[in-house]
């Protein structure tokens, strides 16, 4: 009698073990998909060669909210005043309802390991916090650079920026222990499967 529900609970043991593995794999990407932060936003422009005050060594760089056309017309006359021919100024933001954050890294002397750039966005009330990683690193070779990163959000009333020099958005902790729960339940299985291999074939 024992050895007829033997192959049964084998079932029932792999059966919730499949279970925990599809629970564990859907709570994995779910977290892993969740947004970092609450305010998406969008790259309008990113690289090294900015030309906002481009070669000025007494640059130390700064952060704009820019929120009409005027204002960005001007800022994207002076940012691209370094390339020929000279883009003409890009129309397709919705100042009604949009803002653009602008992060330069000012004066940089070689080229290309520093780099500035958003990565976080926190909104509380009426205020939003960016959070800008801002990095210095020697580079390979000399080359005035102005490193830049330049987004497209929805407008809120107060912006405020703050800097890091290495950025928190790895993997989070959650993510880590759903990670741990995934691997234990396949070794799980494994294991169990292998066991009652030998017997599961003795009962054919």
């Amino acid at each position: 009698m024992e050895e007829n529900t033997k192959p049964k609970r084998i079932v029932l043991i792999l059966t919730l073990g499949v279970a925990y593995l599809l629970v564990a794999s859907f709570l994995l990407v779910s977290e892993m998909s969740r947004p970092i932060d609450g305010v998406p936003f969008t790259t309008f422009a990113e690289g090294s060669w900015g030309g906002f005050r481009y070669g000025d060594s007494s640059y130390a760089g700064e952060y704009m909210v820019i929120r009409d056309q005027s204002t960005w017309a001007s800022f994207w006359y002076n940012h691209t005043s370094n390339r020929l021919p000279q883009p003409p100024v890009p129309t397709n933001i919705s100042w009604n309802s949009q803002m653009v954050l602008v992060a330069l890294q000012g004066f940089v002397s070689d080229c290309c390991a520093s780099y500035v750039r958003f990565f976080h966005m926190q909104l509380e009330g009426d205020t939003l916090y960016a959070h800008v990683e801002n990095v210095h690193r020697d580079g390979m070779m000399t080359a005035v650079t102005n490193p830049y990163h330049i987004i497209v959000l929805q407008s809120v009333p107060n912006v405020v920026f703050r800097e890091t020099s290495e950025a928190q958005d790895g993997p989070s902790l959650m993510n880590l222990v759903l990670l741990a729960m995934l691997l234990f339940a396949i070794a799980a299985i494994v294991l169990l499967a292998l066991r009652w291999r030998p017997r599961m074939e003795s009962l054919r």
